[in-house]
């Protein structure tokens, strides 16, 4: 298989899932602070809509980075499902050409 420059590497898989958890870590971090962020007309002259308009961009932001945590956090989960298949598939394999018995009476006539 190494000769056809196909790879499967689960560690890279991992790798991988780990960053996405990094990430999805981040975005949760980012939601949270912009759903901290609070406005009041009375602080902006009344100006009303405004105000509305600043906080509805935010609820925007805050969805938008709470999706982002979501997305991440799957990824990351099946990054690491993806590399336990792998190490699965390289076991049995192994085991598979472990499994293997040599007629030696045929490889001496050949």
């Amino acid at each position: 298989m190494a000769s056809d420059g196909l790879w499967y590497v689960p560690s890279g898989y991992r790798s991988a899932g780990r960053l996405d958890d990094e990430t999805s870590e981040g975005a949760d971090g980012v939601a949270r602070t912009l759903g901290s962020v609070h406005m009041s007309p009375s602080s902006w002259g009344g100006a009303d809509a405004f105000v509305s308009s600043v906080l509805s961009k935010r609820d925007d932001h805050v969805t938008g980075a709470r999706r982002a945590r979501d997305d991440r956090s799957h990824w990351a989960d099946t990054d690491v499902r993806a590399a336990g298949h792998g190490e699965e598939g390289d076991i049995a394999a192994g085991a598979a050409v472990r499994a293997v018995q040599i007629d030696t009476n045929i490889t001496d006539a050949i």
